[in-house]
């Protein structure tokens, strides 16, 4: 529980909220090929091609135009950022009530699940015990106890 480890846990949350973050070139381009749609009916308009479908395909491009730009600002709206001021708080309150409960093994599981979630996979990997963790969101954090590890937590 160390600022290492917690400088770690706010990089991984850094990058699960950029994942998350909508992908502004692709709004963009869709945009600019909802455009030249529209583009190029306008142009067969002009060009004096004028039929019922000419309509409808005119009215699907505006649609589309629209979306694509109602897309593309609400992508502009968004700011990861704003979500992560109080995890260095919450990480706090997390550890400082685990390590309050770490005598009470029951209590400090419901800690640990509190902090991590309700799935916690545990494996030995080349005498090192790692401890994969899924949390309620996409997220995943994994977890390795090696040698020099305190306080021993058998039967957590």
């Amino acid at each position: 529980m160390t600022e290492d480890a917690f400088q770690a846990v706010q990089r991984e949350v850094q990058a699960a909220l950029k994942a998350y973050a909508p992908d502004t070139g692709s709004l963009v381009k869709r945009l600019q090929d909802a455009e030249r749609v529209r583009e190029n009916v306008m142009a067969a308009i002009r060009a004096g091609i004028i039929t019922p479908s000419t309509k409808a395909e005119l009215e699907r491009a505006e649609a589309a135009v629209t979306a694509a730009a109602e897309g593309l600002a609400a992508s502009k709206r968004f700011i990861p950022s704003t979500i992560v001021p109080r995890l260095r708080e919450r990480w706090r309150e997390a550890v400082d009530a685990l390590a309050q409960r770490a005598r009470d093994i029951p209590r400090a599981r419901a800690a640990i699940r509190d902090l991590l979630g309700e799935k916690i996979v545990v494996r030995n990997e080349k005498g090192d015990l790692v401890a994969e963790i899924a949390c309620s969101s996409d997220a995943q954090i994994t977890v390795v106890a090696g040698a020099g590890f305190e306080p021993a937590t058998f039967g957590l």
